[in-house]
């Protein structure tokens, strides 16, 4: 029996984005950019003179990040096509073989002895490590502010999978800040450490804080408004940082009592 697909009116989490970027990013050379743009009737696709098409040919770091851009648009204006998309044979078996808790949510004809397994075996995906290291390059690119969406999304990812593989209740749609404090409150790990000093307290709840932020100026990274600025590469910087200390912590106090 075939796992039905997720409904339309549910958006994907970030781990199956995250993993649908990769598919996309190992799957598609540039004649299949150019065919997809042709079916969706987006030319800038095979362009060769944009970002997207420029970035594969020279091997630019910020391929992905195009990619992700690519990915994110469809998920927001046109979340039919990027369903469908999942269905092409090619991102269909990269699914499959590296992402399977990716291939369930989308309903790719999984049986259901997996639809009713463990998404993933580890608190961790592979796509969102490998998002992780992606953005850590792309602090070495020109336009480091590119980092800024594949980070938010990298730790989203991480910490909702953390939360789901300790049974926690969390909201697809739960901000980093939310996820964060679920697992602060919620998770094993985190009561099993005795009684925090009310200094411990006290940094923990500014890297809260911090998190919260970051969801802010990832906003202020997506901005059309010419009026409106873009955060810098020394912010930029910040922000990966921000999003390492806060994913190093978590996985460590996993590994303390593991």
């Amino acid at each position: 029996m075939n796992s039905p697909p997720l409904s339309l009116t549910n958006p994907l989490s970030s781990r199956t984005l995250l993993a649908l970027t990769e598919a996309m990013e190992h799957a598609f050379d540039a004649s299949a950019w150019a065919r997809l743009g042709a079916e969706l009737e987006m030319p800038q696709l095979a362009d060769p003179e944009l970002r997207l098409q420029q970035s594969l040919r020279f091997g630019d770091d910020d391929y992905g990040y195009c990619v992700a851009q690519f990915v994110r648009h469809l998920e927001a204006e046109r979340p039919a096509d990027l369903r469908d998309l999942a269905n092409r044979s090619e991102i269909k078996a990269w699914l499959d073989s590296n992402a399977p808790g990716a291939a369930q949510e989308l309903g790719l004809g999984l049986d259901q002895r997996h639809a009713t397994a463990p998404v993933e075996s580890a608190p961790a995906s592979t796509a969102v490590e490998h998002a992780l290291m992606d953005a850590h390059h792309v602090l070495d690119s020109s336009e480091p502010v590119n980092c800024i969406h594949p980070s938010h999304d990298a730790l989203h990812g991480y910490l909702f999978d953390v939360a789901s593989q300790a049974n926690l209740t969390v909201a697809r749609d739960a901000t980093v800040a939310e996820l964060y404090w679920s697992l602060i409150n919620g998770h094993p790990a985190f009561a099993a450490q005795t009684q925090p000093s009310p200094q411990v307290v006290h940094v923990l709840a500014s890297l809260a804080a911090a998190v919260t932020a970051l969801s802010t100026v990832r906003g202020d990274a997506t901005t059309v408004d010419a009026n409106q600025t873009t955060p810098e590469g020394p912010e930029a910087v910040l922000m990966a940082d921000l999003v390492r200390t806060v994913f190093n912590y978590v996985r460590r106090r996993l590994e303390a009592v593991g």
